[in-house]
């Protein structure tokens, strides 16, 4: 499933009802497995790396999390992931959050929820953003791995050299070499 790259800036003057900061990371690792291809980043920060420099809110129904919105902080400019297989309640998530958001940022977002943002920032599309998932694991298992390398810091220089000619404009944190992943 699609969702788009944005860069957000602007005033925050939406009110915040009816949602929740959420801290239980087992919780919420439990709705984002639900749909792990969709939700893979956010998997990812609940790494113990990355997990001090989020933030989670979300709706709960019944005591289940309905809709999830993810604030990353770890890097220069955070970032909010608000992406759902239904986009209208994650796009009265993100209302309700926008105040609780700093004044800019950049967004992964579901299709169309953008306009949660309209009368607040202004939005700087920076187009779709595809993922990919393994279905088949058993031809992973077929890849000869014998020559695969842990990358360091030692890497920094030619992984930025990399991120600068092949992925211009995106988003590397060398902080992820201390994490051995």
């Amino acid at each position: 499933m699609p969702h788009t790259t944005r860069s957000v800036s602007g005033d925050r003057t939406a009110t915040a009802m009816g949602m929740r900061r959420l801290t239980n990371k087992a919780r919420i690792e439990a709705f984002l497995r639900r749909n792990p291809e969709l939700h893979i980043y956010s998997l990812g920060d609940l790494d113990d790396y990355f997990w001090p420099d989020t933030t989670w809110y979300g709706w709960e129904e019944a005591g289940e999390i309905r809709d999830l919105v993810l604030l990353y902080t770890g890097s220069t400019l955070p970032t909010v992931v608000g992406i759902s297989e239904q986009p209208p309640g994650i796009w009265e998530l993100l209302r309700a959050v926008c105040p609780l958001l700093p004044e800019r940022f950049s967004a992964h977002l579901s299709p169309c929820v953008e306009k949660a943002f309209e009368q607040t920032h202004q939005i700087a599309p920076h187009g779709p953003h595809y993922k990919m998932g393994l279905h088949d694991a058993t031809r992973a298992g077929r890849i000869d791995c014998s020559r695969i390398i842990r990358l360091t810091r030692h890497d920094l220089d030619d992984l930025l050299r990399l991120y600068g000619e092949s992925y211009p404009g995106n988003w590397f944190d060398p902080r992820m070499l201390e994490t051995g992943q």
